[in-house]
């Protein structure tokens, strides 16, 4: 491609999406055989996209129906159709991606939804869990899921590591910053103000969050609301009470204790309130 088109391989192709939908097939038309390639590499993309899909998909919609769950107590019946009414939504969202001018909009969501906003939420991320939960507490929950102690080099890396490559990336995203710019185009202020939007989407739900939860929440003075928004309810940690002794939470009242459910086998399959 460098050959044919008389320019350095550094200018051919660029990172992002257009080394993925533009370098990539273009290359690819070049091979032998060059269907079964594109054929293969076409796959390959859907298949990630998918894996990640599973996962971003049930993260949401299983948050979802556990908050709401209280409200209506039967939400996990209807868990396919929920599913089903995001897939359909988020399609749609996602059609003007494929129209001419999507590789912009691609860029612009790759470059900003998915970078600083991110880089924001994981350093809350170790903040809350590592000193403000606790990497010790932390440590223990872990223990007694896996059955075994971990290497206190994850320890290290909730409290001091993670945070610091995290706050030196995001330094050097501030002083590299720059307007975004794709091929030869640059992006006007309404479309920068748009990708800070993005950002802003990501990053406010979590002091909006703590805001309404210290006000409408929790009860009391300041303080007292402060203590209590950041210490977990009574009934936080493991299902049984043999499991609760083990890390030393409070032991649950037996109406609140559950109980492995099994299967005609004696198998596991999940848990139900006794």
């Amino acid at each position: 491609m460098a050959h044919d088109s008389g320019l350095p391989i550094s200018e051919v192709t660029d990172s992002g999406p257009g080394l993925a939908f533009v370098a990539y097939p273009e290359a690819l038309s070049r091979m032998p055989i060059s269907p079964l390639w594109a054929i293969l590499f076409f796959v390959m993309l859907f298949t990630i996209g998918l894996d990640s899909q599973f996962v971003m998909m049930e993260t949401v919609i299983t948050a979802l129906c556990d908050e709401v769950q209280h409200m209506v107590p039967k939400i996990y019946k209807y868990k396919t159709w929920i599913t089903l009414g995001f897939c359909v939504a988020w399609f749609l969202l996602a059609l003007p991606m494929v129209t001419r001018g999507g590789i912009y909009l691609v860029t612009l969501m790759d470059n900003y939804s998915a970078g600083f906003s991110l880089l924001i939420v994981a350093f809350m991320e170790c903040m809350v869990v590592a000193w403000g939960y606790g990497a010790t507490r932390f440590e223990s929950d872990m223990t007694s899921m896996l059955g075994f102690k971990i290497n206190p080099y994850w320890k290290a890396c909730w409290m001091i590591i993670s945070p610091f490559i995290i706050v030196f990336i995001f330094v050097f995203f501030c002083a590299t910053y720059a307007p975004l710019t794709y091929g030869d185009y640059t992006y006007t202020d309404g479309g920068e103000a748009l990708g800070w939007l993005m950002i802003l989407g990501g990053i406010v739900p979590i002091p909006a969050y703590a805001i309404f939860h210290l006000i409408w929440r929790a009860e009391g003075t300041f303080l007292e609301r402060l203590r209590m928004s950041i210490q977990p309810e009574s009934e936080w940690g493991p299902a049984l009470n043999r499991h609760r002794e083990e890390v030393g939470y409070p032991q649950l009242a037996s109406k609140l204790e559950k109980t492995p459910k099994q299967n005609g086998n004696g198998v596991q399959v999940g848990d139900e309130p006794v």
